[in-house]
C-alpha cells in the first residue's frame, strides 16, 4: 500500500508522472495504492509484461496549462509495446492506452470501474490557468468554453474505456463504465454507448472509444476493433450489461485465490459489470455538489454522493479530510492501531 500524491510539475514529458512502468519493467504488483494529482497518474512505456495493477485508486490526471483536458488514467500504452498486463478491480476516470510512441498488445481489464470523470478534489476544483498571463490563477472562468481563463473541467474527451490506433488483442471483462450520478456537465448532450472515427465527437460522452487516434481525420482502426474482446461490461449510458455470447459467471480474480486481507469487512469483488442490478458497491459520503463545470463546488450545503467501497478510495477520503476517520485513529500509531484504523494507517486490514 502506497499513496503517490501530487506532482509539482503537472505537464507532459515524464517529470510529472505518478506510477510508471518503463524500459522492460516486468512482473511487478501494484496493489491497494493511491495515485492522485499527477500529469499521467499511471502509464506504461515499453513495459515488459506480467505486471498487475489491482485494487488501486487512480484519479485527477491533468495538464497545468490545459486543465480542461483529461490526461491519462490507467494508461497501458505510452510507448511500444506493453503486453500481457493485468488491470483488476481498480477505480479510475479512464482506462486503456494511447497511440503515442506505439501500440500495445494482449492487455486484460477485469472488474475495474472507470467513471469517465475526474473527481477534481481540492484544490483542483478551484484551479484555473490564465492563458493571457501564461501562469496559474489570477482569473475567474466564465464557463467551460473560456480559453482565456481555463477551468479544471473535463472539456476534452471523456473516455471511460479507450483502445487506441495500433492496440490489438484487448480484453475487457466485467468492467463498469460511468458511475452512479455522474455529471453531464461540462458537456450538454448526455451519454452514448460507443464512438467512431473519423470525427470522434466529444459530446455526447461515449463510454467506449475503440480504434481512435492515428492523426486527425483518420478512420477507426479496424484492427483494434476486430481483435477486441468485450464481455459482461456494464455502462451507465445504456444502463445495461453487454454480453458477447450470452450471460455467464465471471471469474472473481485472475491472480488471487481468495479475498485479500486489506478488504477487511468490505465486499470483494467490489465491482461486477455482469451484475446489472448492482454493478459496484457504493460508499456514501458528504461533500459539496457538482458545479456547472462538472467539478465539485467549494461552498454551500453539502450533499450525499454515492462513492465507491474500494479500500484505497475510502482511505483517500480519510487521509485528505473529506471523510472523518474513526475518532480512535486520531492518536493511533501503526504499531498500536485498533482494528478500525489499520486500513487507514497501514493499508492492511486486521
Amino acid at each position: 500500500m502506497t499513496e503517490y500524491h501530487s506532482t509539482i510539475n503537472p505537464t507532459p514529458g515524464g517529470a510529472g508522472y505518478g506510477l510508471e512502468f518503463s524500459a522492460g519493467a516486468a512482473d511487478n504488483l501494484v496493489e491497494n495504492c493511491i495515485s492522485w494529482n499527477f500529469n499521467k497518474v499511471m502509464v506504461m512505456r515499453a513495459s515488459g509484461g506480467g505486471n498487475v495493477i489491482a485494487y488501486s485508486y487512480v484519479d485527477d490526471g491533468w495538464i497545468e496549462y490545459q486543465p480542461n483536458w483529461p490526461e491519462s488514467g490507467l494508461d497501458d500504452g505510452h510507448m511500444a509495446a506493453p503486453h500481457f498486463e493485468l488491470f483488476e478491480g481498480n477505480l479510475t476516470f479512464s482506462m486503456g492506452g494511447d497511440d503515442t510512441w506505439g501500440g500495445a498488445i494482449f492487455e486484460t481489464w477485469l472488474r475495474n470501474v472507470s467513471t469517465g470523470h475526474r473527481s477534481g478534489w481540492p484544490p483542483l476544483n478551484a484551479f484555473a490557468y490564465n492563458s493571457s498571463a501564461n501562469s496559474p490563477g489570477g482569473c475567474t472562468p466564465t464557463g467551460p468554453g473560456d480559453f482565456t481563463c481555463i477551468p479544471y473541467a473535463d472539456v476534452g474527451p471523456r473516455v471511460p474505456a479507450g483502445v487506441a490506433h495500433g492496440h490489438v488483442y484487448y480484453n475487457f471483462v466485467g468492467n463498469v463504465l460511468g458511475s452512479v450520478g455522474m455529471p453531464v456537465a461540462p458537456q450538454s448532450k448526455g451519454f452514448q454507448y460507443d464512438n467512431s472515427g473519423p470525427d470522434w465527437n466529444w459530446d455526447p460522452v461515449s463510454m467506449w472509444w475503440i480504434g481512435f487516434g492515428g492523426g486527425d481525420g483518420v478512420p477507426t482502426d479496424q484492427g483494434a476493433v476486430n481483435s477486441l474482446f468485450r464481455d459482461g461490461n456494464y455502462d451507465y449510458a445504456t444502463n445495461s450489461t453487454h454480453w458477447n455470447q450470452g450471460a455467464q459467471t465471471l471469474p472473481r480474480s485472475l491472480y488471487l485465490c481468495s479475498k485479500p486481507a486489506f478488504f477487511g469487512a468490505y465486499t470483494w469483488p467490489w465491482a461486477d459489470g455482469s451484475n446489472a442490478a448492482s454493478p459496484y458497491v457504493t460508499h456514501p459520503f458528504q461533500y459539496y455538489p457538482f458545479s456547472n463545470l462538472g467539478a465539485y463546488a467549494t461552498t454551500g450545503a453539502q450533499v450525499t454522493h454515492a462513492g465507491y467501497q474500494l479500500p484505497a478510495y475510502v482511505r483517500f477520503l480519510q487521509l485528505d479530510g473529506i471523510e472523518t476517520p474513526p475518532l480512535s485513529c486520531a492518536t493511533a500509531t501503526p504499531a498500536s492501531a485498533p482494528d478500525a484504523c489499520k486500513l487507514l494507517l497501514t493499508g492492511a486490514a486486521p
